[in-house]
Order: C-alpha cells, then sequence, then structure tokens
C-alpha cells in the first residue's frame, strides 16, 4: 500500500523540549461507507520521538464538482502500549448531518471553509491565503498548490478563537508541508510502498 512520510519537530508544551515528529498516511484500496457515501480512507499513524501516540482513520469524498469533503475521522489514541482515548472523533450521519468541506474544486484566496464543525469536539476553519505556489521538500518540488491558515476554534466566554497553522496542498499529493506554532511537519517521501 503507498505511504506517504512526513517528519518534523514541535516543542513539548510542558518541559519546552523539542519533539521529533514522524507522521505516515496510507490510502486503503477500495472504499468504504460513511452515512451512506462512498469514502476513501487514509490511515494516519503519529509518532512522537519514536514512540506511537495516535492513529487516525480518516473519511474523504470528491463531489462531482471536485471538491473534497470531509466526513469524519476515528481516533486511537495511544500510551504507546495501549490506547487511552478517542478524542476528536466523529462521522457525518452520526455526531453532524453535513460534511465538512476539506478544500473547494477552484481555490480563491480569501475563500473560507469548515474542515471540521462539530461543536465541544473539532472544529476547524479553513481560508485560502494563496494559490498557484511551488514548494520543494525532501520529498520533490510541487507546482499548483495551494496555502491555507487553519484556526482550531475554541470557545471561550461565547467568542471563538484558537491557534491557527499553515498548510500547503498540492494537486495528486495532497499534504505536502504543514507550519503550527512551535513545529512544522514537511513530506519526506511520496506513495513509496510500506507495511504498517
Amino acid at each position: 500500500m503507498p505511504i506517504n512520510v512526513f517528519a518534523g519537530q514541535e516543542r513539548d508544551p510542558d518541559t519546552g523540549e523539542p519533539v521529533a515528529l514522524r507522521v505516515e498516511e496510507r490510502v486503503r484500496p477500495g472504499t468504504a461507507q460513511v452515512a451512506g457515501v462512498n469514502v476513501t480512507v487514509v490511515d494516519v499513524t503519529d509518532f512522537h520521538n519514536g514512540e506511537l501516540v495516535k492513529t487516525t482513520e480518516d473519511y474523504f469524498a470528491q463531489g462531482p464538482e471536485g471538491a473534497v469533503y470531509y466526513l469524519g475521522e476515528r481516533v486511537d489514541e495511544d500510551d504507546g502500549r495501549t490506547i487511552v482515548g478517542h478524542d476528536g472523533s466523529w462521522l457525518t450521519g452520526e455526531q453532524v448531518d453535513e460534511p465538512g468541506l476539506f478544500l473547494p474544486a477552484a481555490a480563491r484566496v480569501g475563500d473560507t471553509f469548515y474542515q471540521e464543525r462539530v461543536p465541544g469536539v473539532a472544529e476547524e476553519r479553513s481560508t485560502v491565503i494563496a494559490i498557484n505556489q511551488t514548494l520543494s521538500t525532501p520529498a520533490g518540488t510541487f507546482d499548483g498548490c495551494v496555502r491555507t491558515e487553519e484556526m482550531h476554534l475554541t470557545d471561550v466566554d461565547g467568542l471563538l478563537w484558537g491557534p491557527t497553522e499553515q498548510k500547503v496542498y498540492c494537486s495528486g499529493v495532497g499534504l505536502v508541508r504543514e507550519d503550527f506554532p512551535g513545529g512544522y511537519l514537511e513530506l519526506m517521501a511520496f506513495g513509496t510502498p510500506g507495511s504498517r
């Protein structure tokens, strides 16, 4: 099964020490169903300093107009030995009626959309801040990319706010780079064979 591999680092919020990040994404063959919609399933495995911390099944579907929709995720948080939680899990048709818009078909600067809008579970609002970008990572050079600014929303005293991060998506690849407070992830290898 093809695999995209990301690497980067972040700061430990408690100690301030750097944490080495590694994320592996695998697209499963075939499709599954969420809320009666055929979806592509992407398995994501997160490691911090070589230790497994989370596995996620993400569910995507492409609309006839070309937009990509996000229909939810199943999350298993891990302490290196066992599953300890499922924070952030949600599915269209269960917690919400409508999927999130992951990326518009013809993104324009200023487009704003919700990738996740599940109050109390996950709320993320993205704004397109650049298009037709070229970006180089250890995996190669990618053209025609879209840069978004994503805000993780938190309701505090009736106001929505949260930390922001920038993500770059490139045609035929998906996510290529992510910059967030205190760290980053970038694509190291694209579509290489591997096993979980």
